[in-house]
């Protein structure tokens, strides 16, 4: 799980994640609060990356794999 909260210095949004049977909340939950943030505050996501390795995400377990 994560929480996180948007923006830094006065805060319009907070979001909790929680990502269950798919490893850790730094690597499921964090990229997905950070893109639910990004989309409320700019009303675009820029990161596409992030967005489509959230989108692409395969757990195994001890390992993070994306779709080839």
């Amino acid at each position: 799980w994560f929480i996180a909260y948007a923006p830094f210095d006065k805060p319009t949004i907070a979001v909790a994640v929680l990502v269950e049977n798919a490893g850790y909340g730094s690597l499921t939950a964090a990229p997905i609060a950070s893109m639910l943030c990004e989309k409320y505050v700019t009303g675009e996501i820029k990161r596409k990356r992030i967005l489509d390795m959230i989108l692409n995400f395969k757990y195994k377990e001890g390992a993070f794999t994306e779709d080839e």
